[in-house]
């Protein structure tokens, strides 16, 4: 999904989005496609693209705006998206990502009229990290990562939940 990203740390994957188990129509199959199964924002429960079936997709989320720099040792990306604005409060969801050599700052932004919203990041069990958010709640839950056909495995999922419209999740490593 847009502005979804996965993340590696001296070669071992820490942050992932669900995979792919099934190609099966099946509600699996639609929750594996979903915005909720990747490293990004969820506004009001909607997937950002309308995905139809097992395989087709509707209204795209198109990318908007995108830019990058280095910043002293830091490496920075930032970008938007539209695919909520066919929802009532025409929300646009913006991004800006800046890495460093000890972690990863996200910035998420709406842009919009909304009632619920829900950053999630997929963390695989034995990450060697610590998190915190800023103008936000986190909070971890249980759930699946499928790096290959018909393969399942335990992870956890963050799940941030903005108190404000600019909210922050960092990520920190040694």
């Amino acid at each position: 999904d847009t502005l979804s990203f996965e993340l590696s740390l001296r070669g071992q994957r820490v942050l992932v989005n669900a995979g792919t188990s099934t190609y099966e129509v099946s509600a699996e199959r639609l929750r594996q496609r979903g915005t909720a199964a990747h490293n990004t924002v969820v506004v009001d429960g909607v997937d950002s693209s309308e995905v139809w079936s097992s395989f087709r997709v509707a209204r795209r989320a198109r990318p908007l705006v995108v830019s990058w720099g280095r910043d002293g040792a830091a490496l920075w990306l930032s970008a938007g998206h539209e695919g909520y604005r066919r929802l009532p409060g025409k929300v646009i969801h913006r991004r800006r990502w800046r890495l460093d050599p000890h972690g990863l700052v996200v910035e998420d932004v709406l842009e919009g009229r909304y009632t619920s919203a829900e950053a999630r990041f997929h963390v695989l069990r034995g990450s060697e990290f610590t998190w915190t958010v800023e103008r936000a709640s986190g909070r971890l839950a249980a759930a699946t990562w499928h790096p290959r056909f018909g393969q399942s495995i335990a992870c956890e999922v963050l799940s941030v939940t903005p108190a404000a419209l600019v909210w922050t999740t960092r990520f920190r490593w040694e």
